[in-house]
């Protein structure tokens, strides 16, 4: 399994918003980001794509390969032949270069909603 913990720095802000909001804003911004990660996971038969959870402070990624694949390595072997162009390990870190600011806005709207 491969688990994204989400941690978000609000700073003063945090203690003026309900916990309710917050929540919200979190579920809408985790389910963005496994959207938008879902081109960069590795893909060969779709099960480690298909078997995503999202809750408002984490991305599980539920497979007993997730782990290995995200990080590129089981420890003995490092996995560098993805079958799918564009796909990888790390793959938080791929989409975040391209998301980011929509990331942001995403949380922002759900603030607001």
């Amino acid at each position: 399994m491969a688990d994204l913990a989400i941690h978000l720095n609000v700073g003063d802000v945090d203690q003026l918003l309900s916990h309710a909001n917050k929540q919200k804003a979190k579920l809408d911004l985790t389910s963005q980001m496994g959207k938008d990660m879902e081109k960069y996971v590795p893909l060969r038969k779709g099960d480690l794509r298909a078997n995503l959870t999202i809750t408002p402070d984490r991305l599980s990624y539920g497979e007993v390969y997730a782990r290995a694949q995200f990080y590129g390595t089981n420890g003995i072997v490092s996995f560098h032949n993805y079958t799918t162009p564009g796909t990888g390990p790390r793959w938080d870190r791929k989409a975040s270069k391209d998301y980011m600011d929509s990331w942001i806005d995403t949380f922002k709207r759900g603030l607001r909603e």
